[in-house]
């Protein structure tokens, strides 16, 4: 979560404008999984984080769960830092 909330504050200047944008993301991933019927709902259910929450709540360690959460914190760490590099660059 705190990935998801550097990546925000890359976004603004304003440290108020970063913490809704940051909560905005975690709560469109957290109901992501709630989406109707249909071909993707599978790869949905996939990116909702508090379905992988759950389990390690549970007690139970999985590997895809790592993975995961692995990926989610790169992904947005990469993303903060391809907007920095950009922001200096021009």
């Amino acid at each position: 979560f705190a990935a998801v909330g550097l990546f925000a504050s890359s976004l603004s200047a304003h440290p108020g404008l970063a913490a809704i944008a940051g909560y905005g993301v975690l709560i469109l991933l957290s109901v992501i999984g709630r989406t109707g019927t249909g071909t993707a709902d599978g790869l949905f259910a996939w990116l909702a984080w508090n379905e992988h929450l759950f389990w390690f709540l549970l007690g139970v360690v999985r590997t895809g769960d790592l993975l995961y959460f692995a990926l989610f914190i790169g992904l947005f760490l990469a993303l903060a830092h391809r907007r920095l590099a950009n922001r200096r660059l021009g």
